[in-house]
């Protein structure tokens, strides 16, 4: 049996890119223009019959071109983020942030134009806002509000992590806030989960420094196919 192997060529390779921009908040606003965005995606608002919408913006790379396109979304989705001062931190995030990348390659068979094979490959890119104790922050009004959703929200995504990280979870509740409907496929399946956590050296903080060491340390049992 004599058998030949050679590079797929690039006429037999579509590639595609596709980037989206959120900010998961207790309204889930989207952070690029949506006067750019080419479609929108729907996603049930929980216990609520609610629909969020939030708007895909979309582009097809080649695999030579610069990253600025990105960049650049970025760049817009953070200028849309709400940043407040509160008494424990001056630039405090009143959202959490998520960058979606996904990538799409489809192989055509040269014998067999009209078939194809696609794979697909999705990252995750995510900026917790961090959990708020009322007592420090002094917040109150609307800056108290949003800091209960970032507590309620990293709840639901701590709890998620447990769950993940028993060796036979019977249920894994993804549906408890937006974060982890979004990050569902992040965290489950056949990928891979790093978290990185940011703490202070300062020992007036200890105790959130500490919270925050114990939240990510949960996050290496997490076991995935």
């Amino acid at each position: 049996v004599a058998l030949r192997v050679r590079p797929i060529l690039p006429s037999e390779l579509d590639k595609g890119l596709t980037c989206i921009a959120h900010k998961i908040d207790d309204k889930t606003v989207l952070l690029v223009d949506p006067q750019s965005a080419e479609s929108a995606e729907k996603t049930r608002n929980g216990s609520s019959n609610k629909k969020v919408v939030s708007h895909k913006y979309a582009f097809d790379w080649t695999f030579d071109e610069r990253s600025s396109q990105v960049l650049r979304l970025l760049q817009k989705g953070n200028k849309r983020r709400t940043v407040e001062p509160t008494a424990a931190n001056k630039t405090s995030s009143r959202s959490h942030a998520l960058l979606r990348v996904s990538i799409r390659q489809s192989s055509r068979d040269p014998s067999n134009l009209s078939s194809s094979r696609n794979r697909v490959g999705k990252l995750f890119m995510v900026d917790l806002a961090g959990s708020e104790r009322a007592s420090n922050t002094k917040n109150t009004g609307i800056r108290l509000k949003e800091g209960a959703h970032i507590n309620r929200s990293l709840l639901a995504l701590g709890n998620v992590i447990n769950a993940l990280g028993m060796r036979n979870p019977k249920y894994v509740n993804f549906r408890d806030s937006k974060l982890t409907r979004m990050l569902k496929e992040a965290l489950s399946g056949n990928c891979k989960t790093v978290m990185v956590a940011h703490i202070s050296p300062a020992s007036a903080h200890y105790d959130e420094s500490r919270n925050t060491l114990v939240y990510a340390e949960r996050a290496r049992n997490i076991t995935n196919k």
